[in-house]
C-alpha cells in the first residue's frame, strides 16, 4: 500500500501541501484501478492534510477541494455512509464558491460535480431538495457550456437523468419533455467514439418508453427500439456493456411486438435475447429472466409459423432453466409457466 515518504526537513511549506495533494490523488488513482477501499481512506487523509496546510487564496486550494469531493463521493459509493456524501457536497460547493468565473470551463466542471453529488444523495436518501439541486446545477453547467465543448454532452445526459428521475417521482409531464429534450441534445453532440454515448441512447430509449406508457403515441413506441438499436451498434462483441444493451433492445422489440404483432420485432427480440444469453454469465441474476423470455418467444414463433424447430428450441431452453433454477429462485414461477406453454399444456 502506498504511503507518503517523509518530507525533507528543508522542504518549503508549498512543497509540503502540494506533495500531500499529489499523494492523495495517487492513492485515489490506485483505488480506481484496484478497487481497494483502503486507498480511498489514505487519499482522503492526505487531501485533508493538504487542505489544512494550504494558505487561503492559493490557486491549488480549489483543486484540492474538488479532489476531496470526488474522493468522498467515491467512498460513499463503496460504504454508503451518509457523512461521506455530505462531505462530497460540502467540498464541491466550496470549489464552486472559490471559482472566480462561473463561465470558465473548470468552474462548470465543479458545478457539474456538485450536481452529481446531490443526485447520488437523492438516489440514496430520496429527498426531493437534492434532486432539485442536482437539476439546478446540471442546468447551469450545461447552459453555460458551449456546444463545441467535449463535456457538454455528458452534462446534458446528467440533466436528462435528473429530469427523468423527477418525472418518475412526481409525474409532471414537463419533466418528461425536458428529459427527452436533454437526452436528444446529448446524443446529437456526442461523437460515436464517446464511451458513454450508448448510455445516452439507452436513457433516451427509456424516456420514450415512459412517454409511450403515458401518452400511447406511435412515435414513442418506434423511438424506443430505434435508440436501443443505435446503442447496440456502439458496443462491439466483447464490450462489457453489450449484454445490457442486448436485453434493452430485445425488450423494446418485444414490447412493440406485443402491441403491433409485427413478426420482424419478434425475430429481432429473439436475436437479441439469444446473444444476451450467450454473452452473459450463468451466475448473473438477470440470466434466468432472459432465458424465460426466450422460451416464451420461441413458443410464440411456433404458434405463428408452425416451425417445429422453434418448439424444440423452447423445450431445450426450458430444460436448461429447470436444471439451473431452484424453487427459491425468484423466476421459478415464470419458468414453470414457460415450460407448461412449451409443452402445449
Amino acid at each position: 500500500m502506498l504511503r507518503a515518504r517523509a518530507l525533507p526537513e528543508d522542504g518549503s511549506p508549498e512543497d509540503t501541501f502540494e506533495t500531500l495533494a499529489a499523494l492523495g490523488n495517487l492513492n485515489r488513482n490506485c483505488f480506481d484501478k484496484l478497487r481497494n477501499p483502503a486507498y480511498l481512506d489514505i487519499a482522503i487523509d492526505y487531501l485533508e492534510k493538504a487542505a489544512n496546510q494550504t494558505p487561503l487564496g492559493h490557486s491549488i486550494r480549489l483543486g484540492i477541494f474538488r479532489d476531496l469531493g470526488l474522493s468522498y463521493r467515491r467512498r460513499f459509493e463503496v460504504t454508503h455512509e451518509t457523512r461521506d456524501i455530505d462531505s462530497a457536497i460540502a467540498y464541491h460547493a466550496q470549489a464552486v464558491t472559490l471559482s472566480p468565473d462561473k463561465s470558465d470551463p473548470s468552474a462548470l466542471t465543479h458545478i457539474g460535480h456538485l450536481g452529481n453529488s446531490h443526485l447520488r444523495r437523492f438516489e440514496y436518501l430520496g429527498e426531493v431538495p437534492d434532486l432539485n439541486n442536482a437539476i439546478a446545477c446540471h442546468s447551469e453547467a450545461s447552459s453555460l457550456t458551449p456546444d463545441g465543448n467535449h463535456y457538454k454532452c455528458g452534462m446534458l445526459h446528467n440533466l436528462g437523468n435528473s429530469y427523468f428521475l423527477r418525472f418518475k417521482l412526481l409525474g409532471q409531464a414537463e419533466d418528461m419533455d425536458l428529459a427527452i429534450s436533454c437526452y436528444n441534445q446529448a446524443v446529437i453532440l456526442a461523437q460515436d467514439d464517446e464511451p458513454k454515448k450508448y448510455k445516452m441512447l439507452l436513457g433516451l430509449a427509456s424516456a420514450h418508453k415512459a412517454q409511450f406508457d403515458r401518452l400511447g403515441e406511435r412515435m414513442d413506441l418506434d423511438q424506443e427500439p430505434e435508440c436501443s438499436n443505435k446503442a447496440l451498434l456502439l458496443v462491439p462483441h466483447g464490450h462489457f456493456g453489450r449484454p445490457k444493451v442486448l436485453v434493452a433492445s430485445g425488450d423494446s422489440h418485444l414490447r412493440r411486438f406485443e402491441i403491433l404483432q409485427d413478426q420482424l420485432d419478434l425475430d429481432q427480440a429473439v436475436t437479441c435475447f439469444s446473444e444476451a444469453i450467450d454473452s452473459t454469465a450463468i451466475a448473473d441474476p438477470d440470466y434466468p429472466s432472459v432465458q424465460n423470455k426466450l422460451v416464451r418467444l420461441y413458443r410464440t414463433k411456433f404458434d405463428n409459423t408452425g416451425d417445429i424447430t422453434d418448439l424444440e428450441r423452447a423445450l431445450k431452453l426450458g430444460r436448461d432453466i429447470s436444471s439451473l433454477s431452484s424453487r427459491h429462485n425468484a423466476h421459478w414461477p415464470n419458468v414453470l409457466g414457460g415450460l407448461a406453454l412449451s409443452h402445449g399444456e
